[in-house]
């Protein structure tokens, strides 16, 4: 299958990670943001960020520039939340004395 364009690849990417921004796609793949510039103008995804989006959020390289099959590897659905979906920690609070009893 021809490879996708990089549109098409990089609104998967987006979409699947729940980022809104080259900022933030760039945060996500510890990359410089001018480095997404640079793959659009050449159209293509750069295989170290396919490597990263699988490590990270377990995203198919297929699925991201060929989109033939699922996006999620199978180890990695369960427990893949983007970083928008995540909650913070409950806060702790120091225990209350009991009642007390005439």
């Amino acid at each position: 299958m021809k490879p996708d364009t990089f549109e098409n690849a990089y609104g998967r990417i987006r979409a699947a990670t729940r980022t809104r921004t080259q900022t933030e796609v760039a945060k996500l793949l510890g990359i410089k943001q001018s480095s997404i510039s640079d793959a659009k103008k050449k159209n293509t995804i750069p295989d170290g960020w396919l490597i990263t989006l699988y490590r990270a959020c377990g995203l198919e390289p297929d699925w991201v520039t060929l989109r033939p099959g699922a996006r999620l590897s199978a180890g990695k659905a369960a427990r893949f939340r983007p970083a928008s979906a995540r909650k913070a920690p409950p806060t702790l609070r120091p225990p209350t004395a009991p009642p007390s009893t005439p």
